[in-house]
């Protein structure tokens, strides 16, 4: 029930099922959420030993616990980012970091090897920086910010709460 209100879903069957991980169809055990949006999940759905199932807001089975959702991906995308969330760098800012002029930063923040900051750039509550990081000047991270290995991020952007974001392959 408490991810269903999370990720704005309707509970079928027991709600007070506790789920430990997320998983896929065929691995989920007793204590995880799996996902069946294609109908030859759904049709399978008796042969799932999970104990709840992401399914599409339309579908229904009896005698399962079902997390009826209309966008059944980015719900299960939400539910394992919770269940299974990124380690986090040390909150510290490693001595290879160069800084320009007036760089500012909340609590918290983590800023990994060789990352260059430009001037007057502001870093949020518990932002992350992983190495390699490049921050062009008069830029602003908000709280809750990640931006992984090589990324960069040019003059003047704004970039809000909770985002995360990784370079291109």
């Amino acid at each position: 029930a408490d991810l269903a209100s999370i990720v704005g879903g309707r509970v079928r069957g027991n709600g007070d099922k506790r789920i430990k991980s997320a998983a896929p169809f065929e691995a989920a055990g007793a204590d995880a959420i799996t996902l069946a949006y294609r109908a030859k999940y759904l049709q399978r759905l008796a042969d799932t030993r999970a104990a709840a199932v992401i399914v599409p807001a339309d579908f229904d089975a009896s005698g399962l616990n079902l997390l009826q959702v209309d966008n059944p991906y980015a719900a299960f995308a939400r539910i394992i980012a919770i269940l299974h969330p990124p380690p986090r760098m040390a909150a510290e800012i490693h001595p290879s970091v160069v800084t320009g002029d007036h760089f500012r930063h909340g609590a918290d923040t983590a800023i990994g090897p060789l990352v260059v900051i430009g001037h007057n750039v502001s870093i949020g509550d518990r932002g992350c920086l992983h190495p390699g990081v490049v921050i062009g000047d008069d830029v602003t991270l908000g709280d809750d910010v990640h931006l992984h290995p090589n990324v960069t991020i040019m003059a003047g952007c704004r970039i809000g709460i909770g985002l995360s974001f990784k370079p291109a392959a």
